[in-house]
């Protein structure tokens, strides 16, 4: 690899050559086809022995081009000693850094210096969140290696207790792994100290880490904050130039072009960028002095001062008590041992198993080994706080009650028995707990969802009690497992309250503002179900409202696209005119998903919005399934009795039944309308259903909405 790119600077040198010489005028003068907008320095021609050797081309890409070419000129250069052609590339070099930074130099020293300064703290601050990124996540594995490791000695002492007691088959966390072992899997004392002594190696690196990763953090985030990278700055400095002054001349000089390229070459991809390889060895890790990895171990480098759990802070110990004295080596580390073994147990006993010393607590007192009971416990550490002051209230109130004597006039009461039944309400708490968390299990319920179940015990349980009342052979039906899992995501994410699920009927209501508003007053007096379930009554499906667009002309449509989970949504676009249409809209809406419920069950893939497609389906099934239903009276009987008047009523309701039946008549007739009925017979009477503004239709309509007090009240 090494050969090719030689070949290929060799050819680059020879091209660049020739080039140059096709360049010149004839008096000897340089084009300047490379100069002007893109800041191009080319040398001049002399009249010197060495016009044969290429002056440095500045003219950058996306490859290293003329750095190469440049390259081969050095080369070609230093085996002629061309030190006339060598003075001319300094002040070429330094003519074209002044060029860049705007800066008038005196020397070509000063120049490379300043280049050199410049460069590295580009390099500082380019690299600096990237060396921020790695301490950070060094950090993060010990302080995750040192919490895991407590944790586990804090297990195996359990487990250690436990075995001295013979109970090996009852573990309190007997799945708990240490070290990639379940406790109930360690069953002697010599394999447990096998395991401690794994455990607490690794749990001492991860003490003595986390504390170094979080000072170089705290280091580097003081300077990425306050832009106080000197210090940094110096020091690659310093560093760049020793290398450079460690070379001969003409490494020197080919180090200078090559910086600048390589400086340059940012501008044309990507970064990081790279330096050829085999071509440029020479120059390796000395380009770029101030990369991530230079930062990280010059941070590192104020951590000077070893931390308790580092295995060089006995010489602390030496240094500060004993003053370096060889003679109190073994005695330091002695001493060193015993203070790492007491911190280490001191933190191991303020190291929770569970989510909290309460917990266990709890966990301890109740020997709880259900993993339902314990993972809602650990869902909840304020229940374990709660759990403990009420225990304590208790024995409080008990020893109050056994050293009061009773009067010889009152009957003696049990007394002194409130902490023994604070226990049993505690465990029947921790039971119901458990019921929670198992559903969480059965419905693979996960992340925020799982969260609310496990946080909102009232609520959740009677969740609990809906899923129990729903299983089959004790499995929840597919659709109401579905129905389950669509409000919880609602509930999660606060849309709706526990109270705007009405789990008899299946129905979530998401409804928001006025829509909502509206939608409670016809859920409060019992008014939607039960006028629905007149129409049709049809549990394997579950219904949710909810805010939503329907397109042009559409106060409220039907969305199926997740029938197949068994869920139907009413989308509400609009308000109507007024707070009854409105109410009159969802009722409408809502038997219009019972019809297309039953439709369903017969024939998929209707489009449940052409609602006179659907309407036929409808008759013609329903009379499949009910012979008395096949003639036109009976279906338009049905209608009249199913979906007009229960509307009505419930409108007139709403309404405080400020006038008779009648005037509501027109707030059902409006849905009718909309599956292409002008008219119907009800009780062999035909019904016109023009709403003309000289129709009883329209007249009784508009005085109920010009006169009602439920269109006056304020509903946000």
């Amino acid at each position: 690899m090494k050969n090719i790119y030689k070949i290929l600077a060799i050819v680059l040198f020879s091209l660049t050559t020739t080039l140059n010489a096709q360049f010149k005028n004839v008096d000897g003068t340089t084009n300047d086809e490379f100069l002007g907008s893109n800041g191009t320095i080319l040398g001049k021609s002399c009249n010197c022995v060495n016009e044969d050797i290429a002056d440095f081309n500045f003219t950058f890409s996306s490859d290293f081009y003329y750095a190469l070419a440049n390259d081969q000129a050095v080369i070609e250069a230093a085996k002629q000693e061309a030190w006339d052609w060598y003075n001319r590339q300094t002040d070429i070099l330094k003519n074209y850094i002044g060029s860049k930074y705007n800066k008038t130099f005196n020397s070509y020293n000063e120049a490379k210096e300043y280049l050199f300064k410049e460069t590295e703290k580009k390099y500082i601050r380019n690299n600096a969140p990237s060396a921020k990124q790695k301490i950070s996540s060094s950090y993060h594995s010990a302080n995750n290696a040192e919490k895991l490791g407590l944790k586990g000695l804090k297990a195996l002492s359990h487990r250690e207790n436990e075995i001295n007691r013979g109970n090996l088959d009852n573990s309190l966390y007997a799945d708990f792994k240490v070290n990639g072992t379940p406790l109930k899997d360690i069953r002697t004392i010599s394999e447990l100290n096998s395991i401690r002594a794994i455990v607490n190696n690794s749990t001492i690196d991860g003490l003595w880490q986390s504390d170094q990763f979080y000072s170089m953090l705290n280091n580097i985030n003081a300077m990425i904050s306050s832009s106080a990278y000197s210090e940094l700055e110096t020091l690659a400095f310093n560093k760049k130039n020793s290398f450079y002054n460690g070379y001969n001349p003409w490494d020197r000089l080919n180090m200078m072009q090559l910086q600048i390229y390589f400086q340059e070459h940012n501008n044309y991809v990507s970064y990081p960028h790279f330096l050829p390889g085999g071509v440029f060895e020479n120059f390796n890790n000395k380009i770029q002095i101030a990369t991530p990895s230079f930062i990280e171990t010059e941070v590192q480098k104020n951590y000077t001062e070893f931390g308790l759990f580092h295995n060089e802070h006995w010489r602390i110990i030496l240094r500060d008590k004993y003053n370096n004295s060889p003679f109190y080596n073994a005695i330091a580390k002695a001493e060193h041992q015993a203070l790492m073994n007491a911190e280490l147990n001191r933190l191991k006993n303020l190291t929770s198993m569970g989510a909290s010393l309460n917990v266990d607590k709890i966990v301890r007192q109740f020997n709880i080994t259900d993993p339902n009971e314990y993972e809602w416990l650990n869902a909840n550490p304020d229940k374990a706080d709660e759990y403990l002051q009420r225990l304590r209230e208790a024995q409080a109130l008990d020893n109050q009650e056994n050293s009061e004597p009773i009067p010889d006039n009152q009957i003696i009461s049990i007394v002194g028995n409130n902490y023994e039944s604070e226990i049993a309400k505690i465990n029947n708490e921790l039971a119901e707990g458990a019921r929670i968390a198992k559903l969480i299990d059965e419905l693979n319920i996960i992340n925020d969802e799982k969260d609310w179940m496990l946080t909102h015990f009232e609520q959740a349980i009677e969740i609990v009690k809906f899923a129990d009342e729903t299983k089959i052979n004790n499995i929840i039906p597919s659709v109401d497992k579905y129905f389950i899992l669509g409000f919880l995501e609602l509930l999660s994410d606060n849309i709706i309250r526990i109270e705007d699920i009405n789990f008899e009927d299946r129905i979530i209501n998401s409804l928001s503002g006025r829509a909502k508003c509206i939608y409670d007053k016809l859920k409060s007096l019992s008014l939607f179900a039960s006028t629905i379930k007149q129409f049709e009554n049809n549990n394997r499906y579950n219904l949710t409202i909810e805010n939503g667009a329907c397109g042009t002309g559409q106060d409220a449509c039907t969305d199926a696209s997740d029938l197949a989970n068994g869920n139907i949504k009413i989308k509400v676009q609009g308000l109507g005119n007024s707070n009854l249409d409105f109410a009159a809209t969802i009722l409408h809406e809502a038997i219009h998903a019972e019809i297309f419920k039953y439709v369903d069950e017969y024939q998929q893939g209707l489009d449940p919005n052409q609602r006179e497609n659907l309407l036929f389906w409808y008759k013609h099934y329903k009379s499949n399934n009910d012979p008395t239903f096949a003639t036109s009276e009976a279906q338009h009987q049905h209608m009249a009795d199913r979906f007009v008047k229960p509307i009505a009523k419930a409108i007139r309701a709403l309404d405080n039944n400020s006038y008779p039946l009648e005037y509501y008549m027109g707030f059902g007739w409006d849905g009718l309308r909309k599956y292409g009925y002008d008219g119907y017979y009800d009780n062999g009477n035909y019904i016109n259903l023009d709403k003309n503004t000289s129709s009883s239709y329209y007249i009784n309509q508009k005085t109920v909405n010009d006169n009602s007090n439920f269109n006056n009240i304020n509903c946000q």
